[in-house]
């Protein structure tokens, strides 16, 4: 009896022990996130907005391609920083959620629209000039 007892005894220890080493990797974890995302963000978003102002103030100079590209940046930036708060948010979900469902939204969505910011970002993945059109029905439902 008294070797099983302290068998249990030396499991709710061990037991006790991990628990505190998964609650502070939880938070090392969200504190890295944190400042990952900090890191990411802040030079993502002051690049875009500096690309946005020269749009604005050198349109007239700049060739139709030189917008399609500074165009096409602004939208990747702006994809990533939304894909960098999206892994910050799931980070930050407590651990007892971790079975849980991620909610999910529905939206209208302008297919037409969409296709026409990802044909410049497919584009830019490519050191070589892509040959390719895109066909894309005017009325697809939303």
């Amino acid at each position: 009896d008294w070797e099983a007892e302290r068998s249990r005894s030396a499991l709710a220890e061990e037991r006790e022990r991990m628990v505190a080493l998964l609650e502070q990797t939880t938070l090392q974890r969200h504190k890295f996130f944190a400042a990952l995302s900090a890191q990411l963000r802040s030079p993502l978003v002051s690049m875009a907005g500096l690309i946005e102002e020269m749009l604005k103030n050198d349109s007239e100079t700049s060739t139709d391609e030189q917008i399609a590209h500074l165009n096409a940046f602004v939208t990747a930036g702006t994809h990533l920083v939304f894909t960098i708060d999206d892994m910050l948010a799931l980070s930050q979900k407590k651990q007892k959620q971790r079975g849980a469902l991620l909610p999910v939204s529905m939206w209208e969505v302008d297919v037409e629209d969409m296709v026409n910011q990802m044909v410049p970002l497919a584009r830019g993945l490519t050191s070589r000039p892509l040959d390719f059109q895109v066909n894309c029905e005017h009325d697809l439902p939303k």
